[in-house]
């Protein structure tokens, strides 16, 4: 499991209060509090992580001579650079645990160590900003100047998604279905008797689409390459971008010409001549299937890792309801899969304790018991979670520090500052009563 620790960086301050201030990524990570807490701040220091930590064990970066400089680079993409905090003997304390590396940046530093965990499972990492219903809103973001980097990113996986859905797939909410013509290059939300562009639908819709079109799509391309070996399939699908499948192809090459050589490599060798000429024996040839498996093994996502702000954007609660689900039916899809989530919503948090009471109460029954059946109209199967896969950070913006929810029945506690916020309405409505009834008696 990875870990992160975060101190005055941005509004973050202290950071975690307890224990020795190692937050936890699980399977299932939220992040609440105010505006200006850090809720985001944290996710984005979690995806800019964990992508440097797959591009350097990829080598599309190294590790040696990373600096500050490059390290600012990164976070300048997520627009947190200004964060990081060198004045007045006050710096910047970040450390990151990863499956291969531990990073670990202090004093204006950066130094990156290799771990001891074996072989390392690649993610795909996808960071869907709040600001996604620009998307909907305009025809092509494409056109768009200014906008930040991550929306530009997120909009690649859009377009690429949108080529890839079924002429009619079912959104989570209302029996609306989404539609992309490829020849206009125009989504369309299409129900019964109306089909809508996009673009004219409301802001739930226009922020819910990209959102489910995107985690729905990601999921099922990262399951469906388990297990794949065939360098073929990769080679001739879209899987890989250009430039990956070139690297990939190169090297490949290089290793197995390193294999079959040694140390004699001869560029002006065309390895398909060399395989052509039978000249193989049954040793070499599973020695370059290792080779081949091991190389495809960084190439290929082991695992989805979906880093979500404000998934209830402009939605309402029983739709809240149904997009969490969907986002842990698509995290359950493989063991590895991770969500990471920051929000607002009381809702939100209420629907993961659900989740949780749902599988504990799915455990009394055998399969095939009518009672289990009842669970699952409330809680769909693929939605479960179990009580270890859920961990609640709140984020307080008053001094900068983070707690951790403590845990009821091994359910995330409801005594949370959301769930506060409705209670404090609940307390100001009877004061209003109590005035009321003052008056009226007066």
């Amino acid at each position: 499991m990875a870990q992160i620790k975060v101190k005055n960086f941005g509004p973050i301050r202290g950071g975690l209060m307890e224990g020795d201030g190692w937050m936890e990524v699980a399977k299932v990570t939220v992040f609440i509090g105010n505006q200006g807490s850090g809720k985001s701040t944290i996710a984005k220091l979690i995806s800019t992580f964990s992508w440097l930590e797959k591009a350097i064990v990829k080598g599309e970066v190294s590790k040696d001579g990373y600096s500050i400089a490059d390290f600012k680079a990164r976070l300048d993409y997520q627009n947190i650079a200004d964060y990081l905090i060198d004045k007045n003997g006050i710096y910047s304390e970040i450390e990151y645990k990863g499956e291969a590396l531990h990073f670990h940046l202090s004093k204006n530093k950066i130094e990156i160590n290799l771990l001891d965990k074996g072989v390392f499972d690649s993610p795909k990492i996808m960071y869907v900003p709040s600001d996604r219903n620009i998307i909907s809103a305009v025809d092509n973001i494409r056109t768009l100047t200014g906008l930040p980097r991550t929306l530009y990113t997120f909009a690649d996986e859009f377009f690429k998604a949108v080529d890839k859905v079924e002429k009619k797939s079912l959104l989570p909410i209302n029996n609306v279905a989404f539609e992309y013509d490829s020849f206009t290059q125009k989504s369309y939300i299409k129900e019964e008797d109306y089909k809508l562009k996009l673009s004219s639908a409301s802001s739930g819709f226009q922020a819910l689409v990209p959102l489910y079109i995107v985690s729905s799509y990601l999921s099922k391309l990262v399951r469906e390459v388990q297990g794949e070996r065939d360098l073929n399939f990769f080679l001739n699908s879209d899987y890989f971008s250009l430039n990956e499948r070139m690297k990939l192809e190169k090297e490949l090459n290089e290793a197995i010409k390193k294999e079959i050589f040694s140390s004699e490599i001869n560029d002006k060798v065309n390895i398909n001549e060399v395989l052509v000429r039978n000249i193989l024996n049954s040793s070499l040839v599973e020695r370059l299937d290792k080779v081949q498996s091991k190389i495809l093994k960084k190439y290929i996502y082991s695992y989805f890792f979906n880093i979500v702000e404000e998934p209830e954007q402009n939605l309402y609660p029983t739709s809240q309801r149904k997009i969490v689900n969907s986002l842990v039916e698509f995290v359950n899809d493989l063991p590895k899969n991770k969500l990471v989530l920051t929000t607002h919503s009381p809702y939100l948090i209420n629907y993961l304790i659900l989740a949780v009471k749902a599988q504990q109460v799915a455990r009394l029954f055998k399969e095939g018991d009518e009672k289990l059946q009842q669970v699952f109209e409330i809680v769909p199967v693929k939605s479960l979670l179990s009580e270890e896969d859920v961990i609640v950070y709140e984020l307080s913006e008053k001094d900068g520090s983070i707690s951790r929810l403590e845990t009821y029945q091994g359910m995330p506690s409801d005594e949370n500052w959301l769930n506060k916020e409705l209670e404090e309405f609940n307390d100001l409505f009877m004061d209003l009563l109590e005035i009321e009834n003052k008056n009226r008696h007066a």
